[in-house]
């Protein structure tokens, strides 16, 4: 039963062994890594950008704030504007009503009274 057991040959990688020494170019990064400090220009700007940015923002603020204001002011004499179109239209649809020929002929003859052709003018502009 030679047959049964494993034929296949058992191989060995080699190990390198590590290497401890650190590198030029590691200590290079390493050197490279340290925090600098802000010099005074560089704090001077950094105020001054972020004064600038905060006043804008303020402004942006306002500038909305006003805008939707004018809108609301905008909106609110649009919809009196329609009110007061509405009510004239009434206006002048009651004074239609007020000066239709069968009414004051319905009028004159309420109160007795009688046209005369000879009263009445024709006025032209």
């Amino acid at each position: 039963m030679m047959m049964a057991t494993n034929t296949a040959r058992q191989l060995e990688t080699p190990v390198a062994p590590l290497k401890t020494q650190p590198t030029a170019h590691k200590q290079a990064v390493a050197s490279q890594s340290k925090k600098v400090a802000f010099s005074a220009v560089e704090k001077l700007a950094t105020s001054v950008i972020g004064i600038i940015f905060f006043a804008m923002l303020v402004s942006l603020l306002t500038t909305k704030i006003a805008v939707v204001n004018a809108q609301r002011g905008l909106e609110s004499t649009t919809q009196k504007m329609a009110q007061v179109s509405a009510n004239n239209n009434d206006l002048k649809q009651e004074i239609g009503e007020l000066t239709s020929s069968d009414r004051l002929n319905a009028f004159a003859q309420k109160h007795d009274l009688k046209l005369n052709e000879n009263n009445i003018r024709n006025v032209s502009k």
